[in-house]
């Protein structure tokens, strides 16, 4: 948690903030600053300026902010004049304030955010490659289409000196890419500069977005917030209110700005009193306690035929649909309940659901599949460097198993990540055939893999068919994970 006199220094009253600055200063060691001052530093160096006060170790934060920042703008600005002459690109966040109407030395820029829209994606991709950048962590082509394309919004780009280039294709990860393009068109107007033509966002949506991101990352990083309240303060009221309602961040926006004033001790912005919000969060209120109600009655007397299991869709972001053999019969098979028996039938004529890609595994996976010839299919999510666990993805993740019918097959979660896992439990079958669960608090299951004609044979970890849940909203990736899985194992026998 930040020490609350960094954010009174840097956005409170120019009076308030030399005391809380002096009071900082007087009993924090300076080898003990936070790094968070390296964010807050600029601001606080021009808020004690206001009252006539100069303060050598804010001004040299803000000197070194300001030359390292031109240096890296140097190092950039030649890959984005190439970049604009090919696309429409949008700087975006510190990148995107950072120029001569808001001090180049207010903040540091990490890397260089940059928007583009989704239709021309692979444009932009293409042109990075022919100017020397190459996706962080070396991932290839599949692994971006399968895993990363549709279940987040930016991947980074760097090249051999270390420009680091960060390619969003979305400003927020919970809508569609239509809706963050028509976001952008609407708030953002075109402008000439030293890297050629370019959008720019307006103040309206740059504030938001900072807002959204300092609210994601708040735990272990505090650098989005200066600049955020900064922008709030002078942004048109109406047309904020627009955008943060299009963008069903209103809450979000609104307890982040309660919680600053708090702390400042003053106003910072008005919202106007949210009816629908109460309403909202009343009829929430209401359909938790007949959740559990209904929840209580069906575990008394539960059916096979329960109809909350049909006409039910995975949402199109959760699906990575060319990883399907037949994405429309498999559709039409959950659409109706996701009967194992239909897929038991499937499987006797050697049809299976999924494809496979050896390019999804990466080196981090070494240890992950052991003991045969173990092929990932749909379902799996991006396995980053250090990560003890690969994410399998509701509501369906896949293996392909191959030449090892009749074997025993364990499939290990990560203990430790799985009791955080929002899912209870999740059911495990092999070509359709009920193997069993893993049950918090258990975190393994082992059985023999059945016989198959084709000597391949698919295993599915899946949902309760009651288990629908309600994605939306900034909380979709969160509700994106199935459970963690550790390992996969073909034991010989």
């Amino acid at each position: 948690m930040i020490d609350s006199r960094i954010v009174v220094a840097a956005l409170g009253d120019p009076s308030k903030a030399a005391q809380a600055w002096e009071s900082f200063r007087t009993e924090i060691p300076v080898a003990l600053y936070p790094s968070e001052l390296a964010w807050a530093g600029g601001y606080i160096y021009f808020n004690l300026k206001a009252v006539d006060l100069r303060d050598s170790y804010l001004r040299n934060i803000y000197r070194y902010n300001y030359l390292a920042n031109n240096y890296k703008l140097a190092q950039v600005t030649p890959f984005l004049k190439e970049l604009t002459t090919k696309t429409k690109v949008t700087p975006i966040k510190s990148f995107g304030i950072s120029d001569s109407t808001y001090s180049i030395g207010q903040r540091p820029i990490g890397d260089f955010d940059f928007y583009v829209d989704s239709k021309d994606l692979h444009i932009v991709k293409k042109q990075l490659k022919l100017m020397g950048f190459h996706p962080l962590m070396g991932i290839t082509e599949d692994i971006f289409h399968f895993q990363i394309r549709d279940s987040r919004g930016s991947w980074n780009y760097v090249n051999g000196n270390e420009v680091d280039l960060d390619l969003h294709w979305k400003l927020f990860d919970h809508l569609t890419d239509l809706e963050n393009s028509q976001l952008v068109f609407q708030n953002s107007t075109m402008d000439v500069g030293k890297y050629g033509e370019y959008r720019r966002l307006n103040l309206e949506l740059s504030a938001v977005l900072l807002g959204i991101h300092h609210n994601l990352n708040s735990p272990v990083h505090w650098g989005n917030l200066f600049d955020f309240i900064s922008l709030i303060r002078k942004v048109n009221r109406d047309k904020f209110l627009r955008i943060i309602d299009q963008t069903e961040t209103t809450l979000v926006i609104q307890n982040l700005v309660e919680h600053t004033e708090g702390i400042l001790g003053s106003d910072i912005f008005s919202f106007p009193r949210n009816f629908r919000a109460e309403v909202d969060g009343l009829l929430k209120y209401v359909q938790s306690l007949l959740r559990r109600i209904i929840f209580h009655l069906r575990t008394q007397v539960e059916t096979v035929l329960n109809k909350s299991r049909f006409f039910h869709l995975t949402k199109r972001p959760f699906r990575q649909a060319d990883l399907h053999t037949n994405l429309f019969l498999y559709l039409i098979w959950e659409f109706f309940g996701s009967f194992a028996c239909a897929e038991r039938l499937l499987n006797k004529f050697g049809y299976g659901f999924t494809k496979h890609s050896d390019e999804l595994i990466v080196a981090s996976d070494q240890n992950f599949l052991l003991g045969g010839e173990i092929k990932l299919g749909f379902g799996w999510h991006f396995r980053y460097p250090n990560q003890t666990y690969r994410l399998a993805r509701y509501p369906d993740t896949r293996i392909i198993v191959k030449g090892s019918t009749g074997k025993l097959i364990k499939i290990e979660l990560d203990s430790d990540a799985w009791k955080y896992f929002s899912t209870n439990y999740i059911n495990v079958f092999a070509g359709g055939i009920f193997m069993g669960s893993i049950n918090k608090p258990e975190n393994s299951i082992v059985f023999r893999i059945p016989e198959s004609r084709s000597q391949s044979v698919e295993i599915s970890m899946r949902r309760h068919p009651y288990d629908v849940r309600k994605v939306g909203g900034l909380n979709l990736h969160s509700s994106l994970f199935l459970a963690p899985v550790k390992q996969i194992e073909v034991i010989a026998t």
